[in-house]
């Protein structure tokens, strides 16, 4: 049987990656009945799509290890294994630490892995950051600036647009959009929920 491996300068790394991505973050503030009274639900329209543009070509033989706060702020590729605490109490503390017992949780201090964009959150809200390891992979330095899924992120907004009066055909255009954002990092880690 044949089947594609991922090997080399791209699997150096990569089960320190893994244990830095956490997925999406959605959370309630209040359970039960509510009050009577406007309600509102901010969702970003095509977010989903919109972070996948943000993807470039990777230059894995480039990585390179790092303890430097500094080369995590910006519009980079990384992640680090971290201690943190927040100074000051935040309201929405941004950096995720797995618990056994409750899965994702944000305290104002702890040791975690993060990503580069959580790490430059956590920084912008006043967190101060120790890195115990990090990696960072840059991206290619491609003249034209090759965004990997650019092309089919403006098929779906094509699609939407064109089913914007249908809601059937709408929903499903921003379907096949998030689809192909969950499979790029599914099975990353082991499951452990189970949906008939």
């Amino acid at each position: 049987q044949k089947r594609w491996v991922v090997g080399g300068d791209r699997s150096f790394h990569e089960a320190f990656a893994i244990l830095g991505f956490h997925g999406g973050r959605n959370e309630c503030y209040a359970s039960g009945p509510s009050d009577v009274g406007e309600w509102i639900d901010l969702d970003l329209i095509g977010a989903y799509t919109t972070g996948m543009v943000s993807v470039r070509r990777i230059a894995f033989r480039k990585s390179f290890e790092t303890r430097r706060l500094k080369d995590f702020l910006g519009d980079v590729l990384g992640v680090a294994w971290i201690d943190f605490c927040y100074p000051k109490p935040v309201r929405f503390p941004g950096l995720p630490v797995r618990s056994q017992a409750r899965g994702l949780i944000y305290p104002l201090a702890g040791t975690t892995y993060a990503t580069a964009p959580e790490i430059a959150l956590a920084v912008s809200q006043g967190c101060v950051i120790t890195i115990r390891r990090g990696v960072i992979w840059p991206w290619e330095d491609d003249a034209d600036d090759v965004r990997i899924f650019e092309p089919f992120v403006r098929k779906i907004r094509a699609l939407r647009k064109l089913y914007a009066d249908d809601p059937v055909f709408e929903q499903y255009s921003k379907l096949l959009g998030n689809s192909v954002y969950g499979k790029t990092a599914q099975n990353l880690r082991d499951r452990n929920a189970f949906e008939l």
